[in-house]
This record gives C-alpha cells, sequence and structure tokens, in this order.
C-alpha cells in the first residue's frame, strides 16, 4: 500500500510538472514587444586627401580614438597607398604616401609633433611631393593639440624635398598653403 502511494505522488508530480514545462513553452497569442531606438553619433575627423583632379582636398572619416597618437597612427594610415584603411575612402579621393611607409616614432611636445618616418616616404613623384606634405600637415593639424610639425625622416630632419629639392621649414604648419596654383600674367 505505501508502494502504492508513492507510485501516485510521483506520477502526479511528473504530470504536473510535463504540465507546467508545457504552459511555459508555449507562450499565449499575446506579444508585448518593446522597441528601443539607440541614437549614435559618429565623431569625424579631418584628413586631406588627393581628389580626381589631383587637388588636396578635405574628407571626414570616421573618428575612431580620442588618444592624439593613436589619431596620427590612424590618419597616417588612412593617407598612406595600399594600407588596410585605403579601402574605405569614398570613390574619387586617394590615398598619397607612398605604399609600405610606416612611423618610425612620434613625439607630442606642448603642441608641436615629431614624426619619424621610414624612408619609403621618399619615394614619391616630384609631382605629387608638395601635395604629400600638404596632406600630411593640413591632416594632422586637424588634431586637437597638434599646432606645428617636424617631419623628419630615417631620424633626419626633412629640410628639403626628396625630388625637387625644394626647401621646407623645420617646422611645418598650415602656414605652407595647400594646392598653391600661380597664373601671373
Amino acid at each position: 500500500m505505501l508502494k502504492t502511494i508513492a507510485l501516485k505522488k510521483i506520477i502526479i508530480s511528473s504530470l504536473s510538472l510535463f504540465i507546467l514545462t508545457l504552459i511555459y513553452f508555449f507562450p499565449n497569442n499575446s506579444y508585448d514587444f518593446k522597441t528601443t531606438l539607440t541614437y549614435t553619433t559618429n565623431k569625424t575627423q579631418p584628413i586631406y586627401l588627393i581628389d580626381n583632379n589631383s587637388y588636396v582636398a578635405r574628407y571626414n572619416i570616421v573618428k575612431k580614438t580620442d588618444d592624439t597618437l593613436q589619431l596620427v597612427d590612424y590618419i597616417i594610415d588612412n593617407l598612406t597607398i595600399n594600407n588596410k584603411n585605403e579601402y574605405y575612402l569614398p570613390n574619387g579621393f586617394n590615398a598619397i604616401i607612398p605604399k609600405n611607409t610606416k612611423i618610425l616614432n612620434k613625439t607630442l611636445e606642448s603642441d608641436l609633433l615629431k614624426i619619424n618616418f621610414s624612408k619609403e616616404i621618399l619615394n614619391i613623384t616630384q609631382e605629387n611631393e608638395e601635395k604629400m606634405i600638404e596632406a600630411i600637415v593640413y591632416s594632422l593639424l586637424e588634431i586637437k593639440g597638434i599646432n606645428k610639425i617636424m617631419i623628419f625622416v630615417e631620424g633626419d630632419n626633412l629640410t628639403k624635398l626628396p625630388n625637387s629639392k625644394k626647401n621646407l621649414s623645420l617646422i611645418l604648419d598650415k602656414n605652407i598653403g595647400i594646392n598653391k596654383t600661380f597664373e601671373i600674367d
């Protein structure tokens, strides 16, 4: 008799558990959907690329960091030909820094950025060498906290353009100008 009572209790408990499981897994027809919209604002960073007309032109990219020196790396990556970020550039805009150019080191003292490039940066055509310097300077000066730039190649200050031998200031700022074309009669 004790066996029969225990067996009935086990069967009733198992059946109750089975019914509760069915009710739990088969919902009723009243659905309560809650929609939440989240608005995000993409921070953008201006950089200067070469456009279809061979002018240095401003374009905004998505800013991936607020750290100044990491932002320098990100901008130079976007300005370098055949770099991973180049595939995200819009149609009609091209990178200008020669392929395989690397930043060897960089420092920021006050508002002066000293940036040391590998020798590959010198593999530029005479037609594009001034545009490259303009694009680098104007792009990096868009970063908050940078007002002047010194460019080094393999540790030596870049004082002359590699092909035209045109003199460069030791410290560069936006006074170098951009897209300089003069038509004097």
